[in-house]
């Protein structure tokens, strides 16, 4: 899936997975050894998330579904780092998990609006 900024098409993720089972929120992306820019995982049904088990930084978008395959942007964390524990984020209904220097590079907002675009 690629995730873009609704405003003006700018993708920030072009190979992003989706993680909707217990398991696979849970396990999410423990042990790997990176992520490559553009590559992200959203979990869904998710408010807070952990890094336990990472071997990388991350950046963190945590996201309110406005629509169907929209998501407002309510918090955000860059490079978060490995064996943390993130805020609880109680308006969020759904998390994104980037590269780090994700947020920066594609210039993220909290409150800009992005979406889903299968392939």
């Amino acid at each position: 899936m690629i995730i873009k900024k609704l405003n003006d098409e700018r993708i920030v993720g072009a190979n992003i997975h989706v993680a909707s089972s217990f398991f696979s929120r849970f396990k999410g992306l423990m042990l790997r050894k990176r992520l490559e820019q553009g590559e992200g995982l959203l979990l869904t049904k998710t408010k807070q998330i952990h890094t336990f088990w990472m071997l990388f930084p991350i950046d963190v978008l945590f996201l309110k579904k406005t629509e169907k395959d929209q998501y407002k942007i309510v918090a955000m964390k860059e490079k978060m780092k490995p064996w943390r524990i993130g805020k609880y984020i109680g308006t969020a209904t759904d998390v994104l998990e980037l590269a780090p220097g994700a947020i920066a590079s594609h210039q993220i907002k909290i409150g800009e609006i992005i979406k889903k675009v299968m392939k």
